[in-house]
């Protein structure tokens, strides 16, 4: 049995959150149990200026990762009043990421000038799927999306999804462990035949029932945007040994009856294996004949290729038709639907038609790094996977190629998209008001299927 034990670290508010967290860190290093910590760059900064710098040196011992800069919440004068989910559900892909990078790095750069190294995994908070989280992330160096998109939550998922490996796991609750149930619920999880398993707590939890963000944000229309802050009703310091009492028996119980080992987001990362930079023309005509069965996922050899990877490479094989060697690279699937004006199926293209739109595509690609949600394809608009299978065509050798029907969105993941469409918003994204529509969010979230293949 392997176990992740993580932190959502965020109390910015109540300074006793901070003695807490010393003690969760040293009764954890004294059990030589290595934990997630996903800190909010609001929570660090909170750390710093209260001058405790033995949490800071308790947590060099554990997994730093991060969980935003500040809990998409506007905890001071230099953010926007509001919340991130209403920020992406209204601005365009480039506006969100854009948007995102240049909050979100502030809080990365002052955890990195904390700790002497930079977080790598994101913990994700509340029910933000947005893809443009992913992708903001991946370009400030993030590489793991942990808890997975919300649809995934509480199930053992390991996938590539947004160019970030996405893991969600079988879930052992922090309510569990309080009430003293943890090992029986691991036993649980164990009769199941689960054998990696979350073990999730938030700090701020073994000093309050109540939610800091509650008491000051989601319930008050004039939240501070300084000290002092609301304190959130506290338990007794007696509640509050007990919990520790509890997470380190825990522990001791998975390790004793199960010989369990504790691992970390980031040691899942760093075990799975590598794909190459390029790939053969030989690969490439494999995955075109695969694509032509199928637009989905597929495997060639022993690499596994996202829909947008073989989009990527299949366009290069034929903008660069001497090559011996193609460029795997990691694409953001379309970010908007193609025209519902597209050219018609059953035209004829020739080999001059397919290079044009290639070429096309290709400029998006280099200067966008995604997939086009639409090109000229035979004079007339086409969906980005009409192209792929005219291009696949062409590379896999077949002639008299004909413009063919082809989805949005990729193959086999029909009951997903339909899950999504279904959801509510707080599978989705986070909102405090209720009954908010976010279409465009989930359109994102379905586009961004493009980019999803299994890891394991």
């Amino acid at each position: 049995m392997r176990i992740v034990v993580s932190f959502d670290t965020e109390d910015f508010t109540d300074p006793v959150s901070n003695d807490a967290l010393l003690r969760i860190c040293r009764t954890l290093t004294e059990r030589g149990v290595h934990a997630s910590f996903g800190l909010v760059g609001e929570k660090a900064r909170f750390i710093r200026d209260q001058g405790r710098a033995d949490v800071i040196e308790a947590l060099s011992h554990h997994a730093i990762c991060y969980h935003t800069e500040n809990h998409f919440l506007f905890p001071d004068d230099r953010h926007q009043p509001r919340f991130a989910s209403e920020i992406i559900e209204e601005c365009d892909w480039d506006e969100a990421v854009r948007w995102l990078v240049a909050t979100e790095a502030r809080g990365l750069a002052e955890i990195e000038e904390l700790f002497g190294r930079r977080p790598t995994t994101y913990l994700r908070t509340c029910g933000d799927s947005a893809p443009q989280i992913t992708e903001a992330f991946r370009r400030l160096g993030l590489r793991v999306f942990a808890y997975g998109p919300a649809l995934h939550e509480h199930t053992r998922h390991i996938a590539w999804y947004g160019n970030q490996l996405c893991v969600s796991l079988p879930l052992l609750s922090e309510e569990h462990t309080y009430a003293g149930r943890g090992p029986a619920e691991l036993d649980k999880l164990s009769a199941a035949g689960e054998e990696l398993i979350n073990v999730r707590f938030h700090p701020c939890r073994f000093i309050s029932d109540k939610w800091w963000s509650i008491v000051n944000y989601l319930n008050n229309p004039d939240p501070p945007t300084r000290p002092p802050y609301q304190q959130a009703p506290r338990l007794s310091p007696e509640e509050t040994d007990q919990r520790l009492l509890r997470l380190g028996a825990l522990v001791d119980y998975a390790r004793e009856k199960y010989g369990a080992k504790f691992t970390t987001y980031d040691e899942l990362w760093q075990q799975m294996p590598r794909d190459p930079a390029f790939l053969s023309r030989t690969q490439v005509q494999e995955a075109a004949r695969a694509v032509r069965q199928r637009l989905s996922y597929l495997r060639v050899d022993w690499v596994t290729l996202s829909l947008a990877e073989a989009f990527g490479a299949v366009i290069w094989a034929v903008v660069h038709p001497e090559a011996d060697q193609v460029p795997l690279r990691r694409l953001v699937g379309p970010t908007a639907l193609p025209s519902a004006q597209a050219a018609r199926p059953g035209l004829r293209l020739t080999a001059d038609d397919i290079a044009r739109a290639c070429r096309e595509a290709e400029e998006e690609i280099e200067s966008k790094g995604r997939v086009p949600h639409q090109v000229q394809l035979g004079g007339a608009p086409a969906a980005p996977a009409a192209l792929l299978k005219a291009a696949a065509a062409q590379v896999a050798g077949e002639t008299g190629i004909l413009l063919e029907e082809a989805p949005a969105f990729p193959e086999g993941f029909d009951d997903l998209l339909r899950r999504w469409d279904e959801a509510n918003f707080d599978m989705v994204a986070f909102f405090p008001n209720r009954n908010r529509p976010v279409p465009n969010t989930k359109a994102a979230i379905k586009l961004q299927y493009w980019t999803y293949k299994p890891a394991e």
